[in-house]
């Protein structure tokens, strides 16, 4: 099984505007987007992470094709960068993370 999932790190600091503190995550431009991937076989292996300039469809299959095993099963979130997966990989599972304790 390998996991894929996506964070941004960096920010907004305090010397910005008003109008451009509210916007984080997937909503500003000002952080830097990384993928990483973990492998497990009962318990992690190893974990791969590499800063994407754009999260989309085309950055993330080609994270996972250069990063996963071809006949791994990749769970991921349900963010729709994720929805063309089910055509290269093995099996495709989107999972809703209710809490922070799932991951």
């Amino acid at each position: 099984m390998a996991e894929v999932d996506d964070a941004y790190f960096g920010g907004n600091s305090d010397k910005e505007a008003p109008s451009d503190r509210r916007r984080t995550g997937r909503g500003t431009t000002k952080t830097k987007v990384v993928v990483g991937l973990a492998t497990e076989h009962d318990k992690p292996v190893y974990v791969k992470m590499h800063v994407v300039p754009v999260l989309n469809s085309e950055e993330l299959s080609g994270f996972v094709l250069d990063n996963a095993d071809p006949e791994a099963v990749v769970v991921t979130g349900i963010f729709k960068g994720y929805l063309g997966l089910h055509e290269i990989v093995y099996r495709h599972e989107a999972k809703v993370y209710a809490s922070a304790s799932e991951f």
